[in-house]
């Protein structure tokens, strides 16, 4: 059988080595459908097919998927938690967190209950703070690549706000914060070893 491609379902977040207390299931008629919502394997059924998607009231129910465990490689089960995390777009370094999470406590998992992080991350992308960051860091990356040297954060000293870089150039210069004193101390110091 070919797969027909199809947009992300939940054959493309399920592990068909993904272990525990399995039965066996029916091979499915018609494996190379795709759905566009979830889609239970027959009316009476609160069984999912792997060719939909999850459905946002329930991620929890149990999906007819594959499985090397099983007489028939086919099984209903839960998706495991590693498999929530993706279903869910959760950043890689935080999936670790929630990979000892029990089946029985799936429940518990927060982002089962929130929008999906790529939503939440195209609404934080459009807001005022995150343009204002973006333009910033491009300033920087064009002041690295045209040679000069990077950037620091700012500190803000009496004066006002200037780089690390502009600061040290200011006090070698006997200007900015305290300068006046720096400036007075080197000449007595100059004049004393005369």
């Amino acid at each position: 059988k070919l797969d027909v491609p199809c947009e992300r379902r939940l054959r493309h977040v399920m592990d068909a080595v993904t272990d525990g207390h399995l039965t066996a299931a029916e091979e499915p008629l018609d494996d190379m459908r795709c759905y566009d919502r979830e889609w239970f394997i027959s009316d009476e059924s609160k069984v999912l097919d792997w060719n939909g998607t999850l459905p946002r009231v329930k991620p929890l129910s149990k999906v007819r998927c594959r499985s090397v465990f099983t007489e028939t490689k086919w099984t209903h089960r839960g998706l495991s938690s590693k498999e929530l995390c993706s279903a869910y777009d959760v950043p890689i370094g935080l999936v670790n967190g929630f990979k000892e999470v029990k089946p029985n406590q799936r429940h518990s998992l927060p982002f089962t209950k929130a929008a999906p992080t790529k939503l939440l991350k195209a609404v934080w992308e459009r807001t005022e703070f995150v343009k204002t960051w973006k333009a910033r860091s491009n300033v920087r990356e064009e002041t690295e690549i045209e040679g000069g040297k990077p950037m620091t954060d700012d500190i803000v000293i009496a004066k006002g706000a200037c780089s690390a870089q502009e600061q040290s150039s200011l006090e070698t210069k006997g200007e900015g914060v305290g300068g006046e004193e720096k400036a007075d101390e080197t000449e007595d110091y100059s004049k004393a070893t005369k």
